[in-house]
């Protein structure tokens, strides 16, 4: 068994586009995914009725998750994303190798989806795969 971390990340050239493309459905994840928060120590809980296993489409649940992610700061989202140029996205995934990480699942939420997986392809992939 090897350990596998689940990424969201955001590449540009331009460190504060990439990371107004990820703030809000990072927040979003993040409430749902309510343990990460309390391992960050955000200093808020969240609701029993906000998570992934109650995940329902009503108005009321999107509204109180929309509601509940504003309360989200944002160095939580920095501490969990790959944010930036592919410099900065090869630094933090390498903090997530050397914890011990042995699959990363990428999930970009970056302004343009081809120019991502090209850097990746072209510079983030081809640096770990030298580095094994």
């Amino acid at each position: 068994m090897d350990l596998a971390v689940r990424v969201p990340a955001a590449v540009s050239s331009d460190y504060d586009v990439a990371f107004e493309t990820l703030v809000n459905p990072v927040k979003k994840y993040l409430v749902l995914e309510r343990t990460i928060l309390r391992n960050l120590k955000v200093g808020f809980s969240v609701p029993d009725s906000l998570s992934m296993q109650k995940i329902s489409p009503s108005p009321s649940f999107v509204t109180a998750l929309e509601e509940t992610a504003t309360k989200v700061p944002d160095y939580a989202v920095r501490q969990v994303g790959a944010i930036g140029s592919t410099d900065n996205i090869i630094e933090f995934l390498e903090k997530l190798v050397k914890e011990g990480a042995r699959h990363l699942v990428i999930r970009n939420f970056g302004p343009d989806l081809g120019e991502a997986v090209r850097l990746f392809g072209e510079k983030v992939i081809p640096y770990f795969r030298g580095a094994s």
